[in-house]
C-alpha cells in the first residue's frame, strides 16, 4: 500500500535502577579472645567437672578401706535417736559410715561397743543428705562426695532391717581390671557448678596466654595478626583477610 504510514507507540522507558556499589566493610580488629574460644571452654570445663566426680572417687576407694578412726568419730544424740557417725577423707573423697536407731537396749549395746572414744557432740554431724528423722528405724549408711576441688558427686547405701527401706542411690558399678568399684553418679549442684568454673578458667587461661604472645610475635615481625601474611609499610589492612593492621 503506497502511500500508507505506520504508527508505532512509543511505550514509556522505565527508569533501570542501577546497582549499587557495595561498602566496603570497615576492616576487622584483632581477637584475642572469641565467643567461639569462650565457648568451647566452657562445654570442656564441664565435662571435666563430671569427669573428676567420677574419677576421684575411683582412685579413692581402694584407700577408703583402710582408713582409721582418727580422721572424725563422734557420738550425737537427740531425743529418742542416737547416730554414731564416722567420717574419712580419702584425698579427693569424703566417705561417711553411719549407724543411727532409736533409744532401744539393742542399739545401745552396739553404740557402747562401736562407739568406743566416739566424741559425745549435740550438733548433727551428718551431711543432710543423709539426715534420718527420728521415726526411721536402725538402718546403716554409707555415703560418699568424690570431687576436685570441690565435692561434685555423690552415692549412697541404706542397710535397713526392713528389706523395704534399703536403697542405693546415685550409684554405678564399674569393671576395671577384674575389679568392680562403685562410682558416684549423683551430682552435687553447687560443687559441679564451681568445678565447672574452675577448669573453664583452668583450659581458657593458657589458650588466652598462647594466642596473646602470637599476636605480639607475628606484630613485632610485621605480619597480619590473623593470617600471618607479610605486610608492607603503609598497608592499614591486610588483603588476605581483611584485617586491620594493629
Amino acid at each position: 500500500m503506497s502511500g500508507a504510514r505506520v504508527f508505532r507507540i512509543a511505550r514509556p522507558s522505565l527508569p533501570c535502577p542501577m546497582p549499587r556499589r557495595r561498602e566496603a566493610e570497615p576492616p576487622r580488629r584483632p581477637r584475642v579472645m572469641a565467643w567461639r574460644l569462650v565457648v568451647m571452654s566452657m562445654v570442656v570445663g564441664v565435662v571435666l567437672a563430671v569427669v573428676s566426680g567420677v574419677v576421684s572417687d575411683l582412685v579413692s576407694t581402694p584407700r577408703a578401706h583402710r582408713l582409721d578412726e582418727g580422721h572424725g568419730f563422734w557420738l550425737y544424740q537427740d531425743d529418742g535417736h542416737s547416730a554414731l557417725v564416722m567420717r574419712g577423707d580419702a584425698g579427693t573423697a569424703t566417705h561417711w559410715w553411719v549407724w543411727s536407731g532409736p533409744h532401744d537396749s539393742s542399739f545401745d549395746r552396739q553404740v557402747r561397743e562401736e562407739g568406743f572414744g566416739a566424741i559425745r557432740t549435740t550438733t548433727d554431724p551428718r551431711p543432710r543428705a543423709i539426715r534420718w528423722p527420728p521415726s526411721i528405724g536402725r538402718r546403716e549408711t554409707r555415703y560418699v562426695e568424690a570431687g576436685w576441688p570441690l565435692r561434685s558427686a555423690s552415692r549412697g547405701h541404706i542397710w535397713a532391717e526392713a528389706p523395704a527401706d534399703r536403697e542405693a542411690w546415685g550409684v554405678s558399678d564399674a569393671e576395671v581390671f577384674g575389679y568392680t568399684f562403685s562410682l558416684s553418679t549423683r551430682p552435687v549442684w553447687p560443687g559441679l557448678l564451681g568445678n565447672a568454673f574452675f577448669y573453664t578458667l583452668l583450659v581458657l587461661t593458657p589458650v588466652v596466654l598462647w594466642r596473646w604472645r602470637t599476636l605480639r610475635r607475628r606484630a613485632r615481625r610485621g605480619l597480619c595478626l590473623a593470617c600471618a601474611y607479610e605486610l608492607g609499610e603503609g598497608i592499614g589492612a591486610c588483603p588476605e583477610c581483611g584485617l586491620a593492621r594493629a
